[in-house]
């Protein structure tokens, strides 16, 4: 922790040397829009890094704005908009057009910021909550923090809706895709209805931004219910992933149904746990009983309409 703060100061005092240095040589060329990286968790390769770096500078052309994004360590004491304000300072110059993201390290305690100034904060502010919707929809992408998939959605965010926001929802800007996964250990299902089923539980994902399973368990392996669930979601998705999985055991089995979820997924559905179980016991109850692929599609529905 000392060791993140340490360097999360010098950082600030190299940028602010550099913003004095900058501005008194009169080195700041504000007819030009510019996009600065700045990875210090080291958490893109190269390649993504380079390539992030085009789209950022073509955005930043297209918007007629600069474009920062910071992937931070620990901030330490240092308070978010702070550090945003230092680094748009030294790399931008004052009184620019500019936005600048902070991704802040999982589990440090910060806040994830955007920072703006000049036009953008007039084109901008007023969207913030979108802007983080659509920049959360590529965080969550993966099996763990995806940053260069945020930082893609944010770019393409500010692309679509400089002029105001345009309507477009998260997950329009790119081609990400979510992943699903539907395991039938009771047999209860056709091939048929296995593969349209999983189509719904894949448009699902892509619609909540979050990875989705289902399975139809036989035995649990001498595992508790949520011991079961928790370690399907985990092989399946990864345990720093942001997924909700619905498990419905076999009848008669004396064992219970579960849902494990995590990060996003479970802020927005643990809490509706009951609620949903209620519209899969719906579908379920649905002639003929058991009705799995009633109770997948509540299931599925739910979910859509409660993100």
């Amino acid at each position: 922790m000392a060791n993140c703060v340490k360097k999360t100061v010098s950082l600030l005092l190299t940028l602010a040397v550099l913003a004095v240095m900058t501005l008194s040589c009169g080195a700041v060329d504000v007819s030009a829009p510019k996009a600065v990286l700045e990875d210090y968790q080291h958490a893109l390769s190269s390649d993504d890094e380079a390539e992030l770096l085009d789209l950022m500078q073509q955005t930043a052309r297209e918007i007629d704005m600069n474009i920062g994004i910071i992937i931070a360590d620990d901030l330490g004491s240092i308070k978010e908009v702070e550090y945003c304000e230092t680094f748009a300072e030294a790399y931008f110059g004052l009184k620019t057009n500019s936005l600048v993201l902070l991704l802040t390290e999982e589990g440090s305690g910060d806040t994830d910021w955007v920072y703006t100034t000049g036009k953008a904060e007039k084109a901008f502010e007023p969207q913030l909550e979108k802007i983080f919707d659509a920049v959360y929809y590529g965080w969550n992408s993966g099996n763990s923090p995806n940053y260069k998939a945020a930082s893609e959605q944010f770019c393409h965010y500010l692309a679509e809706n400089a002029g105001g926001y345009s309507g477009a929802q998260p997950g329009d800007y790119s081609g990400i895709s979510y992943m699903a996964f539907l395991d039938d250990y009771q047999y209860a299902l056709s091939e048929s209805e296995k593969q349209e089923l999983l189509a719904v539980i894949q448009s699902t994902a892509d619609e909540i931004g979050a990875n989705v399973g289902v399975v139809l368990s036989d035995s649990l392996n001498g595992k508790s219910e949520s011991r079961y669930t928790d370690d399907y979601l985990d092989d399946h998705f990864g345990a720093e992933s942001s997924s909700i999985v619905l498990m419905l055991v076999k009848e008669g089995s004396g064992n219970q149904d579960w849902i494990s979820c995590t990060k996003d997924a479970y802020d927005i559905y643990y809490s509706r746990i009951d609620r949903i179980f209620d519209d899969v016991y719906y579908g379920l109850d649905k002639s003929p009983s058991p009705n799995y692929p009633a109770a997948i599609r509540e299931f599925c529905s739910y979910l859509e309409n409660h993100q």
